[in-house]
Protein backbone atom coordinates (compact mmCIF):
# COMPACT_ATOMS: atom_id res chain seq x y z
CA UNK A 1 0.00 0.00 0.00
CA UNK A 2 3.02 2.10 0.65
CA UNK A 3 4.51 1.85 -2.55
CA UNK A 4 0.96 2.88 -4.08
CA UNK A 5 1.59 6.09 -2.33
CA UNK A 6 4.70 7.12 -3.56
CA UNK A 7 3.84 5.91 -7.09
CA UNK A 8 0.69 8.93 -6.35
CA UNK A 9 3.10 11.32 -4.91
CA UNK A 10 6.01 10.99 -7.78
CA UNK A 11 3.37 11.42 -10.19
CA UNK A 12 2.04 14.87 -8.55
CA UNK A 13 5.53 16.29 -8.26
CA UNK A 14 6.04 16.86 -12.00
CA UNK A 15 2.89 18.87 -12.20
CA UNK A 16 2.26 20.09 -8.50
CA UNK A 17 5.96 20.46 -6.90
CA UNK A 18 6.72 21.45 -3.12
CA UNK A 19 8.67 23.94 -1.70
CA UNK A 20 11.88 22.28 -0.54
CA UNK A 21 15.03 23.48 -2.74
CA UNK A 22 15.11 22.47 -5.89
CA UNK A 23 17.72 20.45 -7.36
CA UNK A 24 19.52 20.57 -10.51
CA UNK A 25 19.16 18.13 -13.30
CA UNK A 26 22.41 18.06 -15.54
CA UNK A 27 21.72 16.50 -19.66
CA UNK A 28 24.38 15.24 -21.61
CA UNK A 29 24.50 15.61 -24.54
CA UNK A 30 21.39 17.97 -25.57
CA UNK A 31 21.14 17.20 -29.11
CA UNK A 32 20.56 13.70 -30.41
CA UNK A 33 19.11 11.35 -32.87
CA UNK A 34 17.07 8.44 -32.51
CA UNK A 35 18.25 5.27 -30.61
CA UNK A 36 21.00 7.47 -28.86
CA UNK A 37 21.61 7.44 -24.96
CA UNK A 38 20.98 10.40 -22.72
CA UNK A 39 22.66 10.73 -19.28
CA UNK A 40 20.45 12.49 -16.85
CA UNK A 41 21.49 13.05 -13.50
CA UNK A 42 19.96 14.49 -10.36
CA UNK A 43 21.72 16.29 -7.90
CA UNK A 44 20.11 17.17 -4.63
CA UNK A 45 21.09 19.70 -1.47
CA UNK A 46 18.98 18.72 1.87
CA UNK A 47 19.70 17.68 4.75
CA UNK A 48 17.45 14.77 4.69
CA UNK A 49 17.30 11.45 3.37
CA UNK A 50 15.84 11.77 0.05
CA UNK A 51 13.37 8.90 0.19
CA UNK A 52 12.34 9.24 -3.61
CA UNK A 53 13.88 10.87 -6.52
CA UNK A 54 11.32 11.22 -10.25
CA UNK A 55 12.28 12.28 -13.47
CA UNK A 56 10.22 14.24 -15.87
CA UNK A 57 9.41 15.17 -19.31
CA UNK A 58 7.03 17.95 -20.12
CA UNK A 59 5.30 17.39 -16.56
CA UNK A 60 4.94 13.76 -16.62
CA UNK A 61 6.51 11.36 -14.84
CA UNK A 62 9.50 8.73 -16.76
CA UNK A 63 11.33 7.15 -13.92
CA UNK A 64 11.50 7.33 -10.42
CA UNK A 65 14.25 5.40 -8.06
CA UNK A 66 13.95 4.80 -4.46
CA UNK A 67 16.59 7.06 -2.32
CA UNK A 68 20.03 6.00 -0.68
CA UNK A 69 21.60 6.76 2.28
CA UNK A 70 24.50 9.38 1.20
CA UNK A 71 23.98 9.45 -1.96
CA UNK A 72 23.26 13.02 -3.82
CA UNK A 73 23.47 11.85 -7.36
CA UNK A 74 20.96 10.21 -8.75
CA UNK A 75 21.41 9.11 -12.82
CA UNK A 76 18.64 8.16 -15.24
CA UNK A 77 19.86 6.62 -18.60
CA UNK A 78 17.19 7.42 -21.39
CA UNK A 79 17.18 5.93 -24.69
CA UNK A 80 16.45 8.47 -27.06
CA UNK A 81 13.19 7.48 -29.26
CA UNK A 82 11.19 9.96 -32.02
CA UNK A 83 8.99 11.61 -28.84
CA UNK A 84 12.28 12.15 -26.84
CA UNK A 85 11.97 15.65 -27.53
CA UNK A 86 10.83 18.21 -24.47
CA UNK A 87 11.97 19.48 -21.56
CA UNK A 88 12.79 17.30 -18.43
CA UNK A 89 13.12 18.14 -14.69
CA UNK A 90 13.80 16.61 -11.88
CA UNK A 91 12.59 16.67 -8.09
CA UNK A 92 12.39 14.88 -4.49
CA UNK A 93 10.31 13.80 -1.58
CA UNK A 94 11.79 13.25 1.75
CA UNK A 95 10.25 12.23 5.31
CA UNK A 96 10.62 14.54 7.99
CA UNK A 97 10.66 13.68 11.95
CA UNK A 98 6.81 13.05 11.82
CA UNK A 99 7.21 10.54 8.87
CA UNK A 100 5.39 13.71 6.55
CA UNK A 101 6.39 13.08 3.01
CA UNK A 102 7.58 16.83 1.75
CA UNK A 103 8.06 17.44 -1.88
CA UNK A 104 11.01 19.25 -3.12
CA UNK A 105 10.88 22.61 -6.28
CA UNK A 106 11.35 21.02 -9.51
CA UNK A 107 14.76 21.72 -10.87
CA UNK A 108 15.43 23.88 -13.68
CA UNK A 109 14.38 22.72 -17.79
CA UNK A 110 16.68 21.31 -19.25
CA UNK A 111 15.55 21.17 -23.00
CA UNK A 112 16.39 18.44 -25.11
CA UNK A 113 16.43 18.07 -29.19
CA UNK A 114 15.98 15.26 -31.25
CA UNK A 115 17.30 15.57 -35.10
CA UNK A 116 17.07 13.17 -37.64
CA UNK A 117 13.02 12.28 -37.10
CA UNK A 118 11.18 12.47 -40.64
CA UNK A 119 7.71 13.42 -40.43
CA UNK A 120 5.56 11.87 -43.49
CA UNK A 121 3.04 14.42 -44.39
CA UNK A 122 -1.22 13.14 -44.34
CA UNK A 123 -2.61 13.63 -47.50
CA UNK A 124 -6.41 13.13 -46.93
CA UNK A 125 -8.18 12.50 -50.55
CA UNK A 126 -11.42 13.98 -51.29
CA UNK A 127 -14.04 12.26 -52.63
CA UNK A 128 -15.27 13.80 -56.32
CA UNK A 129 -18.65 15.06 -57.03
CA UNK A 130 -20.82 12.40 -58.57
CA UNK A 131 -23.76 10.03 -58.03
CA UNK A 132 -24.19 7.70 -55.26
CA UNK A 133 -25.04 4.05 -56.15
CA UNK A 134 -26.67 1.69 -53.76
CA UNK A 135 -25.47 1.30 -50.32
CA UNK A 136 -23.40 4.62 -50.33
CA UNK A 137 -21.16 3.67 -53.13
CA UNK A 138 -19.93 6.08 -55.45
CA UNK A 139 -20.44 5.68 -58.77
CA UNK A 140 -19.15 7.94 -61.33
CA UNK A 141 -20.48 10.48 -63.58
CA UNK A 142 -20.10 9.28 -67.05
CA UNK A 143 -18.30 12.29 -69.24
CA UNK A 144 -20.95 13.90 -71.61
CA UNK A 145 -20.93 12.05 -75.26
CA UNK A 146 -19.27 14.27 -78.65
CA UNK A 147 -21.93 15.04 -81.00
CA UNK A 148 -22.68 13.08 -83.61
CA UNK A 149 -21.46 14.46 -87.29
CA UNK A 150 -24.56 14.81 -89.87
CA UNK A 151 -26.24 11.81 -90.87
CA UNK A 152 -25.06 9.49 -88.65
CA UNK A 153 -26.82 8.56 -85.75
CA UNK A 154 -25.10 7.99 -82.48
CA UNK A 155 -26.15 4.57 -79.86
CA UNK A 156 -24.55 4.44 -76.22
CA UNK A 157 -24.17 1.07 -75.68
CA UNK A 158 -23.49 0.22 -71.73
CA UNK A 159 -21.68 -2.72 -70.53
CA UNK A 160 -20.07 -4.21 -67.13
CA UNK A 161 -21.53 -3.83 -63.76
CA UNK A 162 -23.70 -1.36 -62.44
CA UNK A 163 -21.15 0.32 -60.49
CA UNK A 164 -18.40 0.69 -62.58
CA UNK A 165 -20.29 1.16 -66.02
CA UNK A 166 -18.52 1.13 -69.39
CA UNK A 167 -19.92 3.93 -71.91
CA UNK A 168 -19.03 2.76 -75.52
CA UNK A 169 -20.43 5.12 -78.64
CA UNK A 170 -21.17 3.37 -82.09
CA UNK A 171 -22.28 5.35 -84.78
CA UNK A 172 -24.94 3.38 -87.39
CA UNK A 173 -24.75 4.29 -90.88
CA UNK A 174 -27.66 6.26 -92.11
CA UNK A 175 -30.68 4.81 -93.57
CA UNK A 176 -30.44 3.36 -97.04
CA UNK A 177 -32.85 4.23 -99.45
CA UNK A 178 -32.53 0.66 -100.86
CA UNK A 179 -34.21 -1.31 -98.74
CA UNK A 180 -36.26 -4.38 -99.95
CA UNK A 181 -39.78 -2.73 -99.62
CA UNK A 182 -38.40 0.47 -102.08
CA UNK A 183 -37.45 -1.53 -104.41
CA UNK A 184 -40.53 -4.15 -104.64
CA UNK A 185 -42.08 -0.53 -104.98
CA UNK A 186 -39.98 0.84 -107.75
CA UNK A 187 -40.74 -2.57 -109.15
CA UNK A 188 -44.27 -2.39 -109.45
CA UNK A 189 -44.58 1.55 -110.13
CA UNK A 190 -42.07 0.23 -113.73
CA UNK A 191 -44.47 -2.61 -114.60
CA UNK A 192 -47.59 0.05 -114.55
CA UNK A 193 -45.30 2.41 -116.29
CA UNK A 194 -44.53 -0.27 -119.14
CA UNK A 195 -48.04 -1.80 -119.23
CA UNK A 196 -49.89 1.86 -120.01
CA UNK A 197 -46.89 2.60 -122.64
CA UNK A 198 -48.23 -0.64 -124.13
CA UNK A 199 -51.69 -0.04 -124.00
CA UNK A 200 -51.33 3.56 -125.84
CA UNK A 201 -49.06 2.19 -128.40
CA UNK A 202 -51.80 -0.44 -129.42
CA UNK A 203 -54.48 2.18 -129.72
CA UNK A 204 -52.74 4.34 -131.35
CA UNK A 205 -51.64 2.29 -133.88
CA UNK A 206 -55.11 0.64 -134.08
CA UNK A 207 -57.09 3.72 -134.95
CA UNK A 208 -56.98 4.25 -139.09
CA UNK A 209 -55.17 7.46 -140.13
CA UNK A 210 -58.05 9.74 -140.66
CA UNK A 211 -59.66 9.56 -137.46
CA UNK A 212 -56.34 11.34 -135.68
Amino acid sequence: MQSCALSLSSQEICSAPGALRAPTLYLSPTSVRPGDSVLLQCSMFSQFLATRIIFCKDGEEISSQRGLEKKAIYGYNHVVSGVSSGNYTCGYEIKDSNNRVKRSQLSPVQRLGVSGVSHVPRVRCSRPMGAAGSGGQYVPRPAPLPAAPIGLEQRTVTTGNRDRPNLRTRQAAPPSDFTHGNITRLGLGAMVLLVLGLILAEAYYSCPTGAL
